[in-house]
C-alpha cells in the first residue's frame, strides 16, 4: 500500500491510497511509501489478515515489524492460508492446467472467497503452486513411483511418477510431461526425449551443444 498523487505533465491524480500491483507509471506521478496514512493502512489491513490467518508465521513476522502484536477483529479462521491467489494465477496463466480455483462454503456465487480447492482431473503435478505458495499450505510429497498433493493437510491428488530412462529415478508425472508435449509443435517433440530427469538432461544436452543431437540410446547413463 502506498500513497499516490501527480503535478506537472501527466493526468491530474488526488492523493490516494493505492496498491503497487494496481499502480499505472505516469509521467508526473509521485509516490509516497512512509506517511501517516500509508502506515495507518498497512496496519488495519495487517489485523485483518491476522485475524483471517492467525497462526500464519510470516504475517506475523512483518506485523511484529509495523508494531502489532494482536488484532481486533475476530473470524473464527483457524488455516494458515492467506487466499493471495498466486497458486490460482500460476496454474490457470502460467500452466495452463487450471485446476486451483477459489470456493465458498455458501451457494451465493457473490460471496467473498473463503478457501481454495484442487481438481484432481485438472492437476498435472507440477508443483509451481507448491513452490510459489509463501506459506506453505500446498505441499508436494513423492514417494516410490507416486506422488501425492496435499492442501489444507488433507491428501487432494495422486498421481504416478515416470521414471528417468538413464539413472532410473522417479521425478515428474505422466501427465505434466504429456502436457509439455502437447505444447511442441510436431517435429520438436518427436526429437525431445522428455522421459529422463533434470540432471541427466543437463548431461544429454550438453552432447547437444557440441553440434551434435544425441540419440538417446547413444547416451550413457549417469552412475
Amino acid at each position: 500500500m502506498q500513497a499516490v498523487y501527480s503535478r506537472g505533465r501527466g493526468p491530474r491524480l488526488r492523493r490516494t491510497l493505492l496498491p503497487s500491483c494496481n499502480l499505472n507509471v505516469t509521467e508526473g506521478l509521485i509516490v509516497e511509501t512512509d506517511t501517516s496514512m500509508v502506515n495507518a493502512a498497512r496496519r488495519i489491513i495487517m489485523e485483518l489478515l491476522l485475524a483471517s490467518t492467525p497462526n500464519t508465521e510470516p504475517l506475523l513476522a512483518i506485523a511484529a515489524k509495523l508494531g502489532i502484536s494482536a488484532t481486533r477483529y475476530k473470524t473464527g479462521k483457524s488455516d494458515k492460508c492467506i487466499l493471495c491467489g498466486l497458486c490460482v494465477r500460476v496454474c490457470r496463466e502460467k500452466m495452463g492446467a487450471s485446476a486451483l480455483a477459489f470456493a465458498t462454503s455458501g451457494e451465493n456465487k457473490n460471496s467473498v472467497a473463503e478457501f481454495i480447492t484442487l481438481s484432481s482431473q485438472a492437476c498435472i503435478g507440477c508443483g509451481s503452486c507448491v513452490n510459489i505458495c509463501p506459506i506453505g499450505v500446498i505441499q508436494l510429497k513423492d514417494q516410490g513411483d507416486e506422488r501425492t498433493i496435499h492442501l489444507y493437510g488433507e491428501k487432494v491428488n495422486t498421481l504416478k511418477l515416470v521414471r528417468c530412462e538413464s539413472c532410473g529415478k522417479p521425478y515428474a508425472t505422466e501427465k505434466f510431461l504429456d502436457f509439455v508435449l502437447s505444447r511442441l509443435d510436431r517435429d520438436l517433440s518427436s526429437r525431445m526425449k522428455l522421459r529422463i530427469c533434470p540432471d541427466c538432461s543437463r548431461e544429454y544436452f550438453t552432447v547437444a551443444l557440441t553440434g551434435r543431437f544425441p540419440v538417446f540410446e547413444e547416451f550413457p547413463p549417469i552412475v
